[in-house]
């Protein structure tokens, strides 16, 4: 078993057992209410590996989402074989991911994080992000990337912060790229 397995088995054994987490709110009167909440148990698993991803359900998620809409299959197919992706399974079935692109030496852009609305609220994406974070080829990495609409709140739990020097950053931005002709083909 490599250092790689070796982590990832450990990382199951603390993170997969299912935990009672004691909520406390404050209510309107000014009274605290207590209530148990679940963390996820062993019914969800968090992979690496490829043999696993269903990718006509990560495109189907991808294609209708605000950052990828009309996406081709064949290109998610190549993203996700191009990156570090992770899988989030319930009870075998895919329903999450989530892909680092990176070098694995200096630097690395997350994308595609996605569950499935049925298993939100209950800590996968966190558990998800927590993995991520925690993978043996991440570590040691000078800057991690990502952009988000609406998700500030999850990352900035994982020490994402707002672009320091955003005058710094440029882009080439082609929005329309998946509705156009394949670059090099050919019409009939």
């Amino acid at each position: 078993m490599g250092d790689g397995q070796r982590w990832i088995l450990q990382f199951c054994r603390k993170h997969a057992r299912g935990r009672v987490a004691n909520i406390h709110k404050r209510t309107q009167s000014g009274s605290q209410k207590t209530t148990k909440t679940m963390a996820p148990t062993r019914d969800y698993d968090i992979s690496t590996d490829p043999a696993r991803f269903d990718l006509d359900a990560i495109h189907d998620f991808l294609t209708q989402s605000y950052w990828s809409p009309g996406i081709p299959r064949e290109t998610v197919a190549r993203a996700a074989a191009n990156s570090l992706s992770f899988g989030v399974f319930h009870h075998g079935k895919q329903v999450g991911f989530a892909r680092m692109v990176t070098d694995r030496a200096t630097f690395a852009y997350l994308a595609d994080v996605y569950v499935l609305e049925a298993h939100r609220g209950k800590g996968v994406s966190k558990k998800l992000m927590a993995y991520i974070i925690a993978h043996p080829d991440l570590q040691g990495l000078r800057r991690m990337m990502l952009a988000t609409r609406d998700a500030h709140g999850l990352y900035a739990r994982y020490g994402f912060t707002s672009v320091g020097a955003p005058d710094r950053l440029m882009e080439k931005l082609v929005p329309d790229v998946y509705q156009r002709a394949t670059p090099g083909a050919t019409k009939a």
